[in-house]
């Protein structure tokens, strides 16, 4: 008998990202948690809607 290997491809899943000036103006998040994004996130990176609220709540627990 011989023995069969399957190979099983998972396709990954593709996490949209955005810049600053995207996320900021995004009706995910409240007046107060854009006002923290303002000061949190860099111009020249690209964060997914994860990482933003990640940010926010590192930021609200430092204070």
């Amino acid at each position: 008998m011989s023995e069969t290997k399957r190979t099983v491809k998972r396709a990954k899943t593709v996490v949209p990202k955005f810049d600053k000036a995207d996320l900021l103006m995004a009706s995910a998040f409240t007046k107060l948690e854009v006002d923290i994004l303002k000061v949190v996130l860099e111009e020249d990176k690209q964060y997914s809607l994860e990482q933003a609220k990640s940010e926010i709540n590192k930021f609200k627990e430092a204070i």
